[in-house]
């Protein structure tokens, strides 16, 4: 299973963010993950946060009616990223970089736009953090279901480890300086890394 989470750290530009985060995940293979890439699956969300959510709908909803969000046989992932690319342009013509679908996700160090400065996706970190809130109450709830009981233990486990704020499998943002799941208070000099990691 493929599980994204946030990684802040400080870092004095975003190639010392990226690196910073990648040696810290290389940590976790073995302990929290088989294996990892910056951006993967997620990359470009921090790019698709910034754009215009209504032109991005638009562009997504063209390419969902006009080729699917599929491959097969006929249509590789590079085919349907150039066909995403025709469409984007159409709704965002001054756009310089990559678009942020059909990407390669198998890039190991993921792409420029997958380290960010934090101010410019702070709503974006902050709207996942929120979630592990939400994972904590889901856990809770299960642990009331007595036809759970049998998982009732490794419930708790991930409680702790939530409520401990330690980096897990159910991490959605992680402060690598403090260790914890804290956003700083001054977002100046931190960056946001998106990670794919396989659990």
């Amino acid at each position: 299973m493929h599980k994204a989470v946030i990684i802040l750290t400080k870092a004095e530009d975003k190639e010392e963010a990226r690196k910073k985060v990648f040696d810290f995940m290389s940590s976790q293979v073995g302990k929290v993950c088989d294996w990892f890439v910056i951006g993967g699956r997620w990359s470009g969300i921090f790019t698709a946060e910034k754009l215009d959510r209504t032109k991005l709908r638009k562009v997504n909803e063209e390419f969902e009616r006009k080729y699917g969000w599929y491959v097969d046989k006929n249509n590789s992932e590079e085919d349907r990223f150039k066909q995403y690319c025709e469409i984007f342009y159409k709704y965002f013509p001054d756009f310089k970089g990559t678009p942020p679908a059909w990407r390669n996700v198998y890039l190991f160090i993921g792409y420029p736009d997958d380290v960010a400065p934090l101010k410019e996706v702070m709503g974006l970190v902050k709207r996942w953090l929120q979630s592990i809130e939400d994972t904590i109450k889901e856990y809770q709830k299960d642990l009331r279901d007595d036809n759970l009981k049998y998982l009732h233990d490794f419930i708790k486990r991930r409680i702790a480890e939530l409520q401990a704020q330690v980096f897990c499998d159910d991490t959605n943002v992680f402060n690598l300086e403090r260790g914890d799941y804290s956003i700083p208070d001054d977002p100046e000099g931190w960056y946001a890394v998106i990670v794919d990691m396989h659990v």
